[in-house]
């Protein structure tokens, strides 16, 4: 006889049907499942096993947590929009784009050229800012080069900047002297 004040009556877990529905239908985790029902994990865990419902591996455990952690789930969620920082570009949440990241996320400045143009970028070319403003993706200032050709565009381009920041620096100390 147990001591007493002990409780014998058992907590029941559901049916094999419904707990493969809550952990691989819902994706509900083992902890979740056993707060739900009043029990332990290691219950459910015992559970599962006594009915051979498999468990999921480290790998899918984890890609479900990222997932729930994913787009509007996510506390840093800015209606997919983010930067790239150091770089400079803006990204869009764009999954079902043909040159996602592996976030998902395209780079506005393609978005805007290739709606502007109704086409997809072709392989092997990129857009450039004319401006060098890499988060100015105005059409105006856009346009779509190869890259070997953008590669030689670049030397180019910074070298007629130095001339125009020498030809301003020539301007500002001839302003100083006439006053």
């Amino acid at each position: 006889m147990p001591p007493r004040g002990y409780y014998t009556a058992r907590k029941l877990l559901p049916e094999k049907k419904e707990l493969e529905r809550l952990y691989w239908g819902l994706g509900l985790a083992g902890r979740a499942i056993a707060s739900r029902y009043q029990v332990s994990f290691r219950t459910v865990m015992n559970k599962m096993q006594e009915l051979g419902i498999p468990r999921r591996s480290f790998r899918e455990s984890m890609a479900l947590v990222n997932s729930w952690k994913r787009g509007v789930n996510n506390p840093n969620y800015k209606n997919g929009i983010t930067h790239t920082g150091k770089n400079g570009y803006i990204l869009i949440l764009k999954p079902d784009h043909p040159h996602t990241n592996n976030s998902g996320y395209v780079t506005e400045h393609r978005l805007v050229w290739e709606e502007e143009h109704n086409l997809l970028l072709p392989e092997g070319w990129l857009i450039h800012h004319k401006n060098g403003i890499k988060d100015d993706n105005r059409i105006e200032n856009l346009v779509a080069l190869e890259k070997k050709d953008h590669y030689y565009v670049i030397p180019v381009l910074r070298a007629r900047i130095r001339e125009l920041e020498v030809e301003c620096e020539y301007y500002k100390e001839e302003t100083k002297c006439q006053k």
